[in-house]
């Protein structure tokens, strides 16, 4: 029983302890967001919503993609007619360090009469180094509270606009006015916080108080009219909103678009990269012809008739008899004649001689020689080895003469 009753009091506080747990409101969370979706006090959603307005109403493009990406693939670097609708490149983040292919793309938008806005409390990399621009901080602060007013004499706004320096509000452009940079905005140290230049054909403003269009100001009304007035200065044109360069989200929470497109952006990855393709170039210009196959030695075929010849002569000459080795060598001389030089039946006599001597182009002494030593042959039941060899030197000659 007991046992039953501290399960049952376990049971009851563990729902207790998870309803508290549940119910309990989420703790603010006062991370930099900067998106259009972030509700959070430092997202940017209230300012995304109010862009429309800002903007005569012109619908919002959003860019998820790098600005390298995006521009290419939407064919922005094409030239435009003059009085076509130009574009914002709108960018708001904590830190600015693209890439040299983004900022390379975003520096030729503006060039072909467009208009990038930054606003990021670090600016880094090729688009600093190109811009000559450097951001610090202020080290002495009298309080956490950061004021800013608008400097250009064009602008009616006087206000001052205070900015907790937590929120990086003490961030300022360094040596601004000696850059050939128009300042628009300062803070109470009269240092830039807001500045514009004329790029190419088109524009450049950028701010270092990223803080002002998050949410946590834009929802005071004073704020509202700090923001209305840095996005005023901006010509009018078609807005482009960078969700890329966020703290969260694009460049910093995902990896790089394309694995070819991070070996490209890190310095070392990319001159391996142009080694690599260089290497292969040469191997396909001085190794990849095409080799020819090694031709296999082939042994000439043995003659084995004039083997078996020789072979079947020394049995004839070791054994004697001469006369039939004779016979046999009149036989295929009298085939020799019915095959090569038509003469199926060769008689013996002086008309024949002639008609031989005549086809052959043979002396008819020769002729004549050959054949009564011939017919010697046939007429002997033996002959010895000396009329053997007379007999076959006769008939040789005979074929190479022949035979030319």
């Amino acid at each position: 029983m007991k046992k039953r009753y501290a399960l049952l009091v376990s049971g009851v506080l563990l729902l207790v302890l998870s309803a508290l747990v549940t119910t309990k409101p989420a703790p603010v969370d006062w991370s930099f967001d900067f998106t259009l979706k972030g509700k959070s006090p430092l997202g940017c959603k209230v300012l995304f919503n109010l862009l429309p307005g800002y903007f005569s109403d012109e619908a919002i493009t959003v860019a998820a993609l790098s600005p390298y990406s995006f521009i290419e693939n939407n064919h922005l670097l094409q030239t435009q007619p003059e009085g076509g609708t130009k574009s914002i490149y709108l960018i708001i983040t904590e830190e600015f360090s693209p890439d040299s292919l983004d900022a390379a793309r975003l520096l030729q938008f503006a060039a072909a009469g467009n208009t990038v806005f930054v606003s990021s409390a670090w600016f880094g990399n090729f688009f600093a180094d190109t811009l000559n621009i450097e951001t610090d901080a202020s080290l002495w602060v009298r309080d956490s509270i950061m004021e800013i007013k608008f400097s250009n004499t064009l602008r009616t706004d006087t206000a001052t606009y205070r900015f907790r320096t937590d929120f990086q509000a003490d961030r300022y452009f360094e040596d601004a006015d000696l850059l050939g940079y128009f300042v628009l905005a300062r803070n109470n140290s009269n240092k830039a916080t807001y500045l514009y230049r004329n790029w190419g054909k088109g524009h450049l403003f950028l701010s270092c108080v990223p803080v002002a269009f998050t949410n946590y100001y834009l929802l005071q009304e004073p704020y509202q009219c700090f923001a209305e007035n840095v996005l005023s200065c901006l010509p009018p044109g078609h807005v482009i909103w960078d969700e890329y360069y966020k703290p969260k989200t694009g460049l910093y929470g995902n990896a790089a678009e394309t694995p070819l497109r991070y070996l490209l952006s890190v310095e070392a990855l990319k001159w391996a990269l142009y080694v690599a393709l260089f290497a292969l170039l040469l191997f396909m210009l001085f190794e990849a012809k095409r080799k020819q196959r090694a031709i296999p030695v082939v042994k000439p075929l043995a003659n084995t008739t004039l083997e078996f010849t020789k072979t079947v002569g020394m049995l004839y000459l070791q054994n004697g008899d001469h006369k039939d080795l004779a016979l046999k060598k009149i036989n295929h001389f009298l085939h020799f004649l019915r095959t090569k030089l038509f003469i199926k039946n060769m008689e013996m006599n002086d008309t024949a001689y002639h008609m031989l001597a005549e086809k052959t182009g043979i002396e008819y002494k020769e002729i004549v020689r050959l054949f009564n030593g011939i017919q010697l042959v046939q007429a002997n039941t033996i002959i010895d080895e000396e009329q053997l060899i007379v007999l076959s030197r006769n008939i040789d000659r005979f074929y190479r003469q022949v035979n030319g």
